[in-house]
């Protein structure tokens, strides 16, 4: 690709708003339960190379990188620390406040109440990120 002329240069707040659009529609696309993932991915993709088609340089490489945000959950590459469902700490929490250090059906060792603190840290700071990306696409 070629450098952008000055007169296909963008502001700021142009950058900014071109970016945000496209972060706005990957999180739709992600969003969109009543279509298959397959359209979905479908989707994202097509979203990525509108992205790399922009010629002014900081929208292409920000866009495809706010697509990436947006999408790694629904592909399965979130990097967040693994968590237990709340399920199965409630029934954590149930066995040891009935006296059990072990479960009594497949004896495997409860959590500890550093494991539980942990857990709860962990779920509040993923609460937080996602509010984060929410507020940036809502401001």
């Amino acid at each position: 690709m070629s450098e952008p002329t000055p007169a296909e240069m963008t502001t700021g707040e142009e950058v900014l708003a071109q970016i945000r659009e496209y972060r706005s529609a990957a999180r739709r696309i992600v969003e969109a339960d009543h279509v298959s993932v397959k359209r979905r991915c479908l989707g994202l993709l097509e979203l990525v190379d509108a992205a790399r088609s922009e010629s002014d340089p900081i929208v292409r490489a920000w866009s495809e990188r706010s697509i990436w945000e947006e999408a790694r959950e629904f592909l399965g590459v979130d990097d967040g620390q693994p968590v237990p469902p709340l399920g199965y700490e409630a029934a954590q929490r149930a066995m040891r406040a009935q006296g059990y250090s072990s479960c009594p059906h497949c004896h495997s060792v409860l959590a500890t109440d550093v494991d539980l603190a942990r857990w709860a840290r962990i779920r509040v700071a993923d609460a937080e990120r996602r509010d984060a990306r929410t507020k940036a696409i809502d401001q």
